[in-house]
């Protein structure tokens, strides 16, 4: 998604190189797919420290 964002921006390929057909015009869609990508990103770190933390728990009382 921030490749794709990053492609849209108007001094690369511009924000119609992401627009589907027929979809409306929004002047901020390359905003959203950038923020899109942030969010996944935390959501990805969060996720990955949780099961890390959870890991490094169970090994600790002893259960595999």
């Amino acid at each position: 998604m921030l490749v794709i964002g990053i492609l849209g921006l108007p001094f690369f390929l511009g924000s119609d190189s992401i627009r589907d057909p027929g979809q409306k015009r929004e002047g901020c869609l390359v905003l959203i797919y950038v923020v899109g990508a942030a969010v996944m990103l935390v959501n990805g770190v969060l996720s990955h420290r949780q099961t890390v933390q959870h890991y490094e728990e169970s090994k600790e009382a002893g259960e595999n």
